[in-house]
């Protein structure tokens, strides 16, 4: 996602934002009170707006959650490399981005579907 193609599409309506869980001294707890739990594997990501009128709940972060990766049935879609994540992945994105067009949205598609080509590496034996 930090491609020199992907990041200005995305730098655009966003501001991206890693938490590291391992590093940062409160990288475990931010990511549980984001989430409301404390399951469901990483890369985890949601897409959080301004807004005095959240729920009760998400008032603290200051934002109103809009979008998570756990897209696909409630389960956490991650990095998307297949084609139903990624195509999850773009139908969030166009609900939460105010600027994606068709191109944007074809630059974002082709970057994903090539890292998801990408062969394996086969397992030490």
């Amino acid at each position: 996602m930090f491609s020199p193609e992907v990041s200005p599409i995305l730098t655009r309506d966003f501001v991206i934002v890693k938490i590291d869980t391992d590093r940062y001294k409160e990288g475990q707890e931010i990511l549980n009170r984001v989430r409301g739990s404390e399951g469901g594997g990483i890369p985890w990501f949601a897409f959080l707006e301004p807004d005095a009128k959240a729920p009760e709940a998400e008032m603290e972060l200051g934002a109103q959650i809009v979008g998570t990766s756990d897209i696909m049935d409630g389960q956490n879609i991650g990095a998307p490399y297949s084609a139903k994540e990624i195509a999850a992945f773009e139908k969030l994105l166009q609900r939460v981005s105010r600027t994606l067009d068709e191109e944007a949205l074809a630059i974002l598609h082709k970057t994903l579907v090539a890292q998801g080509e990408k062969p394996k590496v086969a397992p030490v034996k």
